[in-house]
């Protein structure tokens, strides 16, 4: 009857946060017991944001070409991609929040939502 049943992908995910880089100031010299007035200026921090990234298999071969989709806490979708030659993929700049994230291809079934 119709075939075997297609395979359930799996996959890995991880959340890594960005980290700010330090500049730093002019050069300023201080001789003897001089005191040095050194004013500086901070810009606003943009919101922290995370990248999202993984491999979609099939339990033991990578599946290119399957979507990746990241749901809000709502369930709304928020972002997707597709994954590369290799499985992976890679959704950037995911601000603060809770997620769920899921993946299909054709021949798959779609995967359980982690998060």
């Amino acid at each position: 009857m119709g075939g075997p049943l297609p395979k359930q992908s799996f996959y890995t995910a991880d959340i890594k946060q960005d980290l700010y880089g330090l500049e730093y100031s002019a050069d300023f010299a201080v001789q003897g017991t001089q005191e040095v007035d050194v004013s500086l200026s901070l810009m606003p921090a943009p919101p922290p944001a995370a990248t999202v990234y993984g491999t979609v298999t099939d339990g033991v071969n990578p599946i290119p070409d399957a979507t990746v989709k990241l749901f809000d806490s709502l369930g709304d979708p928020f972002q997707h991609t597709l994954t590369d030659a290799s499985g992976q993929y890679t959704l950037a700049d995911v601000p603060v929040g809770s997620y769920t994230i899921s993946a299909v291809a054709d021949g798959y079934l779609l995967s359980q939502p982690v998060g």
